[in-house]
């Protein structure tokens, strides 16, 4: 009798929830989505931004990456520089929210709209947006903020009402910041974790049929270990990306090399297939261009490149140069797009999209997991569970800094409540394509005035690049090792 009762009002909710999200994507889509020779609005203005900034800072994702790499490796650290995380962690740390199922869900949801094509897209995009994200992440770190309690704070909230009151636009600064922090909230419940604990609960439900009939069960071991986190502080969150992100990317990794190992003969195909079908005019929806707003939109959203969120992780991050911080994001969207690029193999390699009645997001990945064996789609549900939940946990710790900055410190507490509540909203529904189609909405929607920034400062970021690198060239850094 209680499990029917529970599963009355949980399909009541879900029913009045799936109207609300409905509504708003078709409000959105009318307002802000209209489209321009096939792209999206908001999308063809990030793909200009993304251009505009490779140009601006000279390629610097191809120039600095060798330097990026021996940064990360703590080659040029010292023990004397100010903050609290070292640079691997601030990496880890924004790769809570850019490993994760926007890397393997949203791939399959990528595929599934534009073929097979949109994963040479997702590379090409997310190489192309490496430079906006280095210009965020060397002004979040400009501009950073020390507090009494120790608190280190940073991102485009900050770096929009100071950098551009230095140039005498104060109001108009923080104006934005506002904006962008408010936006930012809505984007942490919506565009990682609706849709994380969306995918979650329904891998869960599907492997589990008995915990299927129990929703509120399925909800609470998805809701309770991202509460426990989320209630803590910086410090935990870093010290957790560090352990859990390295593991849970390796583990999926390897279990994506095994069903690529199974399906060995359709390798090369698969990647002959991949290009060809990126430049193909009879892409499953829209031809090249719908190919391409597929791949750009996944990209976007899985590295997070224009959305500022990378400016907020590594704000603590040891270092006296801000640019040099800015060097570290290249690894950081290399480890997102590897994901990205092994979920899309493992698809295209087995064959499971060609199937017209294919299962969308993670279902369809969870498919191509299981050529190998029925039992071997247990391994992605551990892994979804953990990029999911972990996602959830990084995006928390965003949103939380943005409520800071607007709230201050009595308004954060509220802030964690709703987004706890949000997360279970995210495993109590069950219409996907729809929870995505508004992450989608919410996250470029916050790209806007974080993109308008970095190109409006972008010439302080072009002298502060250029003094960087005449330093690193004439040896004025010293280094700990080779």
């Amino acid at each position: 009798m209680n499990t029917a009762l529970e599963l009355a009002s949980t399909n009541n909710f879900v029913d009045y929830f799936n109207t609300f999200v409905n509504n708003t994507n078709t409000l959105l889509d009318k307002i802000l989505f209209f489209k321009i020779y096939g792209f999206p609005f908001l999308i063809l203005i990030a793909i200009l931004a993304f251009i505009a900034c490779n140009f601006l800072f000279n390629f610097v994702s191809i120039r600095l990456f060798k330097h990026s790499i021996d940064v990360v490796r703590g080659k040029y650290t010292s023990l004397d520089d100010p903050g609290s995380i070292t640079h691997s962690q601030a990496i880890f740390t924004a790769a809570l929210s850019t490993v994760g199922l926007g890397s393997v869900a949203g791939v399959a949801f990528a595929i599934t709209i534009g073929g097979p094509g949109s994963i040479f897209w997702i590379m090409f995009a997310g190489w192309l947006g490496m430079s906006a994200k280095f210009a965020e992440v060397t002004l979040g770190h400009k501009y950073r903020t020390f507090k009494e309690d120790g608190l280190i704070s940073g991102g485009p909230f900050l770096y929009m009402r100071k950098g551009m009151a230095e140039v005498g636009w104060k109001k108009i600064g923080a104006t934005l910041g506002a904006i962008y922090a408010v936006t930012m909230m809505l984007t942490s419940f919506g565009a990682a974790n609706m849709f994380q604990t969306n995918q979650a609960a329904l891998v869960i439900s599907s492997d589990f049929p008995l915990l299927a009939s129990h929703p509120t069960l399925i909800t609470l071991i998805i809701v309770v270990p991202i509460a426990i986190v989320v209630l803590g502080n910086a410090k935990s969150i870093a010290k957790l990306a560090g352990s859990v992100v390295p593991f849970m990317t390796v583990f999926y990794i390897v279990a994506s090399i095994i069903v690529l190992t199974v399906n060995y003969k359709n390798l090369i195909p698969s990647l002959m297939l991949i290009i060809k079908d990126a430049f193909a005019p009879q892409a499953f929806v829209g031809g090249v261009v719908g190919s391409m707003v597929a791949g750009f939109s996944r990209a976007v959203f899985a590295t997070e490149s224009g959305g500022g969120t990378a400016a907020i992780a590594h704000a603590p991050s040891k270092t006296k140069e801000p640019i040099r911080e800015g060097t570290t994001v290249f690894l950081e969207v290399i480890l997102a797009l590897t994901v990205c690029l092994m979920t899309g193999l493992v698809i295209v390699a087995t064959n499971v999209h060609q199937d017209i009645d294919c299962a969308k997001g993670v279902l369809l990945t969870k498919a191509a997991f299981k050529t190998v064996h029925p039992y071997f789609a247990v391994v992605l549900t551990i892994a979804v569970y953990f990029l999911a939940v972990t996602t959830v946990m990084g995006w928390g710790y965003f949103g939380t800094m943005a409520c800071l900055y607007v709230f201050g410190n009595k308004g954060v507490i509220f802030y964690k409540i709703i987004f706890l509540l949000v997360a279970w909203c995210g495993a109590a529904t069950g219409e996907a394509d729809h929870v995505i189609k508004l992450c989608d909405y919410i996250w470029a929607i916050v790209m806007l005035p974080n993109l308008f920034c970095v190109l409006f400062m972008s010439p302080m970021i072009r002298n502060d690049l250029k003094s960087y690198v005449d330093r690193y060239k004439a040896g004025s850094f010293k280094a700990n090792f080779k």
